[in-house]
């Protein structure tokens, strides 16, 4: 909708004066890009093609990284490191266990000889209980005795016999 205001002359004369230069270089471009359009319409070059030189580059070809390659290789190092360490523990493991196995068999061993002399101990002491007693006496004791060093030894422990300090304070005779 228009204005009152743009129906009247007067403005419509200034707004001529304000946007003709720009309206009037605007036709004058678009028919210079018209002109220039029509006369290349044939595509000719201007410029006489020149045959280029053909420039090569010395490339090469590369099958791997190279800094994920030293990655990797870092790792297959740190890796086979970690191996060797396992091995060499469990071999070491392995080495104790059998130690300890022949400790335990050693053990075993031991205990099965000490147990036989026991029972050989207590066959021996079964077969002097089984036996019939004899009571030694005190004449006969020292009469067993070849020396008189001996026979002194024999009365003297004999008669402490009954004084032990470990013995109960019950057996102690009362004062």
């Amino acid at each position: 909708m228009l204005n009152s205001s743009a129906l009247n002359g007067a403005t419509l004369r200034q707004s001529v004066i304000d946007y003709g230069p720009a309206l009037g270089l605007s036709v004058v471009v678009h028919i210079f890009v018209v002109a220039a359009l029509i006369y290349n319409w044939q595509n000719k070059p201007e410029i006489a093609a020149i045959e280029p030189d053909p420039y090569y580059i010395g490339a090469t070809t590369v099958a791997e990284n190279p800094h994920r390659a030293r990655q990797q290789r870092q790792f297959e190092t740190v890796e086979q490191r970690r191996q060797q360490r396992l091995a060499r523990i469990r071999a070491e493991r392995a080495a104790a266990a059998d130690a300890e196995a022949l400790r335990r068999q050693e053990n075993e061993r031991r205990i099965a000889a000490e147990n036989e002399a026991r029972r050989q101990q207590l066959a021996a002491i079964q077969s002097q209980l089984d036996s019939p007693p004899e009571t030694p006496t005190r004449e006969t004791a020292v009469s067993q005795t070849d020396s008189p060093t001996r026979r002194l030894l024999c009365v003297r422990l004999w008669k402490t016999a009954w004084n032990w300090p470990w013995k109960p304070s019950w057996m102690h005779a009362r004062r």
